[in-house]
């Protein structure tokens, strides 16, 4: 895996991304995905000035481990389990067992090993998703559907030898940050599509905390 280092060189020197945008010439569009470091690249007379705004070379510019990572997310109990009824709301949610699978390759392309990451998926139904009220404060419109959000099983950090945060924890701080912000991203991208209802993103997918 490659990560470039340029918040970290921003940071260093305190500086922000307008000051650097007007310094360099290069627009603030271009600055801010590479924050993001989405890996989409850089150009090669954008990485020269930079290099040469931040006194460093290409090499310093970027970071690199040995290690390619993908990500699979699975729902595995396909009834699930009730768990709550809100009265007020009248909606119930229902939670069901998932897994994210972990697959990590070396740099000659070979598995090196699956880590598994348990979660429950929270599907409420017949939730109220929006109201309308007119001017008299009387409800005039309620849409109601389902909506599904995924939360850490703790259990299986509890005990402090997880396997994937013993990995996790193998690397300096800035690649433990790019490989949780990868898995985030995953989600956002990639699981809408395995859940009902709509996906709402929620911090608990998170393990920043355990490690």
């Amino acid at each position: 895996m490659i990560k470039n280092n340029f918040n970290e060189l921003v940071a260093q020197r305190k500086l922000k991304i307008t000051r650097i945008s007007n310094d360099t010439g290069i627009s603030r569009p271009t600055l801010n995905a590479l924050t993001r470091d989405d890996g989409k690249g850089i150009q090669y007379d954008t990485l020269n000035i930079l290099c040469n705004y931040f006194g460093v070379t290409p090499c310093e510019f970027f970071s690199y481990i040995p290690y390619d990572i993908q990500y699979n997310f699975e729902v595995i109990d396909e009834k699930g389990q009730f768990i709550e009824r809100d009265n007020l709301l009248n909606d119930y949610t229902v939670q069901k067992k998932a897994v994210l699978f972990i697959n990590v390759f070396d740099n000659k392309g070979m598995k090196k090993h699956t880590f598994e990451v348990s979660y429950f998926v929270l599907t409420t139904y017949d939730t109220i998703l929006d109201v309308e009220y007119n001017e008299k404060d009387e409800l005039i419109h309620e849409e109601r559907g389902t909506v599904s959000k995924i939360v850490l099983d703790q259990k299986q950090f509890e005990n402090g030898d997880n396997e994937f945060i013993l990995f996790l924890k193998q690397f300096e701080v800035q690649w433990q940050t790019k490989i949780i912000d990868d898995i985030m991203l995953y989600f956002a991208k990639n699981c809408s599509k395995k859940l009902e209802g709509e996906y709402i993103p929620y911090t608990e997918v998170n393990f920043n905390k355990y490690i």
